[in-house]
């Protein structure tokens, strides 16, 4: 009878050898090649970026639980993937327990601030972010915590951080925030320099809705300094770019008739009530 010899020196009939050979070995394959506690987290955080892939990085932080149930990191993740998902009265007992666990742990308290300021808790999303930052200093803490300053209206405390992370590295995002910042101080000569950095960044490229945005608010920073073809020539451009939205032509309008141009205005006015008359009312 044929045999199956193994290095510890025990030998097992052919029958058997089939056997592990059919049944065992896929199964060994399978946990060999089974996610590791780390690699899951990983996915995890990196899944819960984008809308399309949230609900499988929710099964890679549960399935990382359920390795590790009390596993300070990978409460925080799941926390994390919750708060993505706009779910945050479930993320938030997650991060309390990871902050429980694991105190020191600074991203544990950013997360926990993500998630308070998503709630519309501010000073407490303050309390949990400045505990971040003392454990451990990152711009992205830093520009969440200038998020949070200008959810309570500490504008001016909101712009000083801003102007200190852009100082040390250019980010398109924070200079986004910084102009909604200085769109609400008033600083209209700040804010066309910053939106002109951030169109001129992307000028070859189609107009995003984000710089739509950023061209809204140049147009509307240039009129409040008196340079009216310039703000007519921004907002003509966003209107040409998304003909749908409403904020370039209601700024047109109010400009038209602002200067009693009256076909200027016919047009504008016409174009809103189309808008208005495509919207469907919910059944």
């Amino acid at each position: 009878m044929r045999r199956c010899f193994y290095s510890c020196g025990t030998a097992l009939p052919a029958a058997a050898c089939a056997a592990i050979q059919l049944f065992a070995f896929p199964l060994i394959q399978q946990a060999l090649a089974a996610d590791s506690f780390e690699t899951l987290l990983q996915k995890a955080e990196v899944d819960c970026q984008t809308i399309p892939t949230m609900d499988r990085a929710l099964r890679y932080a549960d399935r990382a639980l359920a390795m590790r149930p009390h596993n300070p990191e990978a409460l925080v993740i799941k926390a994390h993937v919750l708060q993505h998902m706009q779910e945050s009265e479930q993320a938030l007992p997650y991060c309390l327990e990871a902050i429980r666990l694991k105190p020191d742990r600074a991203a544990a308290w950013q997360v926990k601030a993500d998630i308070l300021h998503d709630m519309h808790r501010d000073e407490e999303a303050l309390v949990a972010i400045d505990t971040c930052l003392k454990l451990q200093d990152s711009s992205s803490a830093q520009c969440n915590r200038a998020k949070i300053l200008n959810s309570l209206g500490r504008f001016s405390e909101a712009e000083k951080c801003l102007d200190a992370l852009l100082a040390a590295h250019d980010d398109p995002f924070q200079r986004q925030i910084r102009i909604n910042t200085c769109m609400r101080l008033g600083k209209w000569d700040k804010i066309i320099a910053d939106a002109t950095m951030l169109l001129k960044a992307n000028e070859k490229a189609p107009l995003s809705y984000a710089n739509y945005t950023v061209l809204i608010q140049r147009g509307q920073a240039y009129l409040k300094i008196n340079q009216r073809a310039r703000a007519i020539a921004d907002f003509q451009r966003a209107e040409r770019a998304f003909a749908d939205k409403r904020e370039a032509h209601q700024n047109l309008l109010d400009i038209y008739k602002a200067t009693g141009n009256k076909a200027g205005a016919a047009e504008e006015q016409a174009f809103l009530d189309k808008l208005d008359g495509d919207i469907k009312p919910f059944r």
